[in-house]
């Protein structure tokens, strides 16, 4: 495997198992009232979102090989955190990293396993 699409890899699972850290032990409403959560998680999905779409510009053919990964839902997810960060959802932020990072990493510790 490409050494930097390996660290595209490793950065998608860091910044995922990050924020599910960061959130881990709190309630939805804690995560509400908590802004300093709340940025290191957003941080961490325009992370996401920068890894996917290098993944996808760099290393198109990998990216079609694996349509298990939402690249395109990643890479929306952090355009709407950078262009509209004034009227963030935090349901949907707190519901991505509660049902869809832990996917996302399950996802991508079986392509890094996988691949050569």
């Amino acid at each position: 495997m490409d050494r930097r699409l390996s660290e595209y890899l490793h950065q998608l699972k860091t910044a995922a198992q990050d924020s599910i850290q960061f959130v881990d032990g709190i309630s939805y409403t804690d995560f509400q009232a908590d802004t300093k959560t709340q940025r290191a998680v957003t941080m961490n999905l325009v992370i996401l979102g920068e890894a996917a779409a290098k993944i996808e510009e760099h290393f198109p053919e990998f990216a079609v090989a694996h349509p298990e990964i939402a690249w395109t839902a990643i890479r929306g997810m952090r355009n709407r955190i950078v262009h509209e960060y004034f009227i963030l959802n935090f349901e949907t932020i707190w519901t991505t990293v509660e049902a869809e990072l832990p996917r996302l990493m399950r996802q991508v510790e079986s392509v890094l396993q996988s691949e050569p």
